[in-house]
């Protein structure tokens, strides 16, 4: 699945949170988000209902990637 943060935005799928911008590919999400940030900040955090190694490797090197940047961290999908 691809996300378009554009898109996104226009169907009130996007979070602004501590100076950076989290855009969602469901409403589901986003609402969980926006209720309570913190988990999906912590460490080893993966936006899926399975935890593999590989996604947990995955979830490390986005937020290692992020962490500074003025950049749109999306969760649950990939972007365009």
């Amino acid at each position: 699945m691809t996300v378009d943060p554009e898109h996104a935005r226009a169907k009130g799928l996007a979070i602004t949170y501590e100076d950076h911008e989290y855009v969602f590919c469901g409403k589901g999400r986003c609402l969980d988000f926006r209720d309570d940030p913190e988990p999906f900040l912590r460490p080893g955090f993966v936006a899926s209902m399975k935890v593999t190694r590989s996604n947990t490797v995955a979830a490390k090197q986005a937020r290692s990637a992020f962490q500074g940047a003025d950049r749109t961290l999306v969760f649950g999908a990939d972007v365009d």
